[in-house]
């Protein structure tokens, strides 16, 4: 009878699930770290961007030889920007989210209860509260009004509005 002691071999095979699990969750915690960045980037530059044409539209609307056609045009460009960075927002955020589920399993896999971090912030987010070490956190009641997603798309729907009234609202 020949005893195989398999004790050493499944110690290896475990803590090289556990490193691949630590790899994955912190490829997922950089992937989620570069689409926050990239959504405020795409954030700030369309802002800008519609703050220029709306500024543009402004000072020709100002002018007393202006003519209606260059505002319409402007109002169009502004309103498939808008359509734009609205599915651009929509992808980023999809993207967010698949990133942070992707952080919250590999943070179980690699770290069990030990850690929990991301786990631990979805239920922070929705208000209830999270310990860490001996202090309670929660998030307070202003904080939860709102997800930064939807005021973002507030802010796309305003734009939205005010190039709908220089497609409209001026007649010819």
């Amino acid at each position: 009878m020949i005893v195989v002691d398999l004790t050493a071999n499944n110690q290896q095979l475990f803590r090289t699930m556990n490193d691949n699990a630590r790899a994955g969750y912190d490829t997922a915690i950089k992937l989620t770290e570069k689409m926050s960045r990239t959504i405020w980037s795409v954030y700030g530059g369309l802002l800008a961007t519609n703050g220029f044409l709306i500024s543009l539209a402004a000072f020709l609307a100002s002018n007393v030889t202006f003519k209606v056609i260059p505002i319409k045009v402007l109002g169009v460009l502004g309103f498939l920007l808008c359509t734009t960075w609205f599915l651009i927002t929509m992808r980023n955020f999809d993207f967010y989210r698949y990133y942070f589920a992707w952080a919250r399993k590999f943070e179980t896999d690699a770290f069990g209860d030990t850690v929990k971090i991301i786990r631990g912030g979805a239920t922070f987010a929705q208000g209830e509260t999270s310990s860490i070490g001996s202090s309670i956190e929660r998030m307070r009641w202003g904080s939860r009004l709102f997800k930064v997603e939807w005021l973002i798309y507030v802010v796309i729907g305003i734009f939205t509005i005010i190039y709908g009234y220089l497609i409209f609202g001026f007649i010819n």
